[in-house]
């Protein structure tokens, strides 16, 4: 493996010449074929430059989860046929990192967070205890304020299976969503398009590219964004909570335990969602009586309690890591080769 590490696509242009240089001697067609895909082709490196090395994985996850909900989600009901969805989705996600990093990207699968090391474990245990103390937060601010009511426990909806099966299936399809959505938005997503910012340096390149991710997070949960309102909600989640624990630690453990408990928690747990449209089955049953600028998803309870989960993220950080800053190698390149 190469010790060298280059920290974006933009600085290759010099290197770019050096080579057009060596090859004056070619034929004006080769040269001609060579200008038309320097936009898409590093010679240097030998890889595709890091705006496609984003958009390409991420279009093909968007059109293969497009595909699998029209082919599964009219035969199947909605927990089963959400908990296939998903799987296949964590399975493509999975694929496509693997194909990615060693054909494309050409680079280690740890290179981008995925580690197996005890670190990683504490990391996601965490993120299971602050992503469910969120919700658990928001419901007693809630309950506190007047604002929902407790009607009764296990809340089936249109569930036809045993509740417990049921709650195991939905446990399973929100691992999944995590696995699948921080693959592709943080471990994905953010080195690459912290390389393609190269002409910043590795710090801004990295904020850079944090600030670009939490924003296409919250534009690819369209069906959620109604409102200016919610677009800032899903880029908080997604920024502030999800890809901050991701730059400030390397490790996709600590965002994939938070993903995990926070989908878990705010709907089969506590049934937080049940205050817009369809919901899952769920332990608790609530009533919501107060305005949804206050209880909605959106609201300002849930995002007051999301900013406290970025501080105790950031706490988590700074005592697990031994001191809290960005992990500014997320935005260099190592060759596998």
């Amino acid at each position: 493996m190469s010790n060298e590490s280059s920290p974006a696509d933009a600085t290759d242009d010099t290197a770019r010449s050096a080579l057009d240089s060596a090859d004056r001697g070619d034929s004006p067609v080769r040269r001609a074929g060579q200008a038309l895909l320097a936009p898409f082709y590093n010679r240097r490196q030998g890889r595709i430059r890091a705006f496609w090395r984003v958009l390409v994985p991420l279009l093909a996850f968007l059109a293969g989860s497009q595909i699998l909900a029209a082919v599964i989600a009219p035969r199947f009901g909605m927990t089963a046929g959400s908990l296939l969805i998903y799987s296949l989705r964590a399975a493509l996600a999975v694929g496509l990192l693997i194909v990615w990093a060693r054909y494309v990207d050409r680079r280690t699968v740890s290179a981008y967070g995925i580690h197996f090391a005890s670190d990683s474990l504490q990391h996601l245990l965490a993120g299971l205890v602050i992503g469910i103390g969120i919700h658990a937060l928001a419901l007693a601010v809630f309950l506190a304020g007047g604002w929902v009511t407790v009607t009764g426990f296990v809340h089936v909806g249109a569930a036809t299976r045993p509740f417990t099966l049921v709650v195991l299936g939905w446990t399973v399809a929100w691992v999944c969503v995590a696995i699948s959505e921080e693959l592709l938005f943080r471990g994905l997503f953010i080195p690459n398009a912290a390389e393609g910012l190269g002409r910043l340096s590795n710090r801004a390149a990295l904020i850079g590219a944090w600030a670009v991710s939490s924003a296409v997070f919250a534009v690819v949960h369209f069906s959620q964004v109604t409102s200016p309102v919610a677009f800032l909600f899903w880029s908080l989640i997604g920024g502030g909570l999800l890809g901050t624990a991701y730059v400030v630690t390397g490790d996709l453990a600590l965002p994939l335990g938070l993903h995990i408990a926070y989908n878990l928690a705010g709907n089969t747990l506590f049934g937080l969602t049940m205050v817009e449209s369809e919901r899952v089955p769920s332990v608790l049953d609530l009533t919501f009586t107060g305005p949804n600028a206050v209880v909605g998803i959106p609201g300002a309870v849930n995002a007051a309690t999301v900013v406290v989960g970025m501080a105790a993220t950031l706490a988590w950080a700074r005592y697990r890591c031994g001191g809290l800053g960005l992990r500014t190698d997320l935005a260099t390149w190592e060759s596998r080769d």
